[in-house]
């Protein structure tokens, strides 16, 4: 590439990121959420990056018992839910979750999915009290909450620091953890 091509390049990217900046910050002045970006998101941004430049450090002993503590609320909600249903099952799968709640337990109006199982999103069960106390057990405590924790190094562990150059969802799921 030329240097007059680079040029060329460059000045139409720099146009596109100012043209979809103010695309956006208008969007933003319509949602009435400029004063959050201004007052709250955008002084984040130099503390994100250095925390991710840097890493953040790690109370190894609070980690640990962080992670006990998760693994046991999460085998007492595991009880809760099994009691509920009557008898132990895959809590992660829905066609399992729509054997028990409808066949089982007799929770009318199922529908089946075009795949024959049935449905159990969140919007089939939202009217049904049994349905909700097996469900609603899950959401307070999430298996991938504790894991996050468990897929940190010993090394990052005994070193009481991690980077934050990971997946951005598996570091906010480790940072929903701390705060």
């Amino acid at each position: 590439m030329s240097n007059n091509q680079a040029e060329n390049y460059m000045s139409e990217c720099a146009d596109m990121i100012l043209r979809l900046y103010l695309v956006l910050l208008n969007k933003i002045k319509q949602d009435k959420a400029f004063e959050i970006y201004q007052d709250i998101d955008a002084p984040l941004i130099p503390i994100l990056y250095h925390m991710e430049d840097a890493g953040i450090l790690v109370d190894q002993t609070n980690l640990k018992e962080l992670d006990v503590r998760f693994t046991e609320r999460l085998n007492k909600l595991t009880q809760d839910i099994y009691t509920e249903a009557g008898e132990e099952f895959n809590i992660n799968s829905p066609a399992q979750l729509g054997v028990i709640l409808y066949e089982k337990r007799g929770l009318s109006g199922g529908k089946r999915g075009a795949n024959g199982h049935w449905i159990t999103d969140v919007k089939a069960l939202e009217n049904d009290t049994l349905a909700e106390r097996i469900t609603g057990k899950v959401k307070p405590c999430d298996e991938e909450l504790a894991a996050a924790i468990d897929r940190l190094s010993e090394e990052e562990i005994t070193n009481f620091r991690f980077g934050l150059d990971r997946k951005p969802a598996e570091t906010a799921k480790l940072l929903d953890f701390v705060v």
